[in-house]
């Protein structure tokens, strides 16, 4: 059965499965994909593939565009079996090449030898608005948009999600009506009862999400924003977001990946 193989939890199986559809099938799962989403054909500042096995939500697509580029491209439609081309746009707060770095490190937990393209054809990324916005706050956030994020990631079949600067909107008490939003899109998640996983200097919000037909997901939120102390800058390899990177990505091998069924928390104990 062809999505067995589009939604395995080997990767290159995903990547080969994905290329290999006709036009007839990719169309079919675009509509499947996008049939409710608030924007058509897909919303702007939002690449990724049709069946990552991560996905990365962040607040907005911010508004540091390239100085000699439009602020977005003229096509976000998901990819088959390729990397998207909006991970490779060279803004200037150097986003796209930390999400692509983590990207990296993430996906060669499944398969150590994947390149930096392979990675990228199994990974989307997706924000809770759709605004240029110089900074996180609710005004850049669509509720509409919130609930369509939260179906799409189960219809992508994804295992992990990386939320950047969510941690204030999604935990606060203060937040229910996007709280609600999300879980209407049917990917549950105890928002207000995170796990807290301290990794060195970093603080990460760690939860597993269940979905309408029982899946799992593991949800990590990040301890800031890419763009923010202490990790504003190019993203060096040795600097401080490739190691709150390097230490997402221990404590995600030591987590379970079945397709049904519980996910580890922190070995160090529970909420904390």
């Amino acid at each position: 059965m062809v999505d067995e193989q589009l939604f395995s939890d080997k990767p290159r199986n995903r990547i080969a499965a994905a290329g290999a559809l006709d036009e007839s099938a990719r169309r079919a799962v675009l509509d499947r994909l996008a049939f409710d989403a608030p924007y058509k054909p897909w919303p702007r500042g939002m690449p990724g593939s049709v069946n990552p096995l991560l996905v990365v939500v962040g607040v907005s697509p911010g508004d540091s565009p390239a100085a000699d580029q439009a602020a977005f491209l003229s096509d976000y439609t998901p990819t088959f079996g390729e990397p998207a081309a909006g991970f490779k746009y060279p803004d200037t707060s150097h986003y796209w090449q930390k999400v692509r770095l983590l990207s990296r490190e993430l996906l060669r937990i499944w398969d150590s030898t994947l390149t930096e393209d392979e990675c990228l054809a199994l990974t989307s990324h997706l924000n809770l608005g759709t605004g240029m916005f110089g900074s996180a706050s609710m005004a850049a956030i669509e509720l509409e948009v919130v609930r369509w994020v939260s179906a799409t990631i189960l219809r992508f079949h994804a295992r992990v999600v990386i939320g950047l600067g969510l941690i204030e909107f999604l935990t606060s008490p203060r937040r229910n009506d996007l709280r609600t939003a999300w879980n209407e899109g049917g990917l549950m998640v105890a928002w207000t009862v995170p796990n807290v996983l301290t990794r060195g200097a970093f603080r990460f919000r760690s939860f597993v999400a269940r979905g309408i037909d029982e899946r799992t997901i593991q949800v990590l939120l990040w301890p800031n924003h890419p763009s923010r102390v202490p990790f504003a800058g190019r993203g060096e390899i040795g600097g401080a977001w490739h190691r709150s990177v390097l230490a997402a990505a221990e404590f995600l091998r030591t987590c379970k990946f079945d397709p049904i069924g519980e996910f580890c928390g922190d070995p160090g104990g529970p909420h904390s």
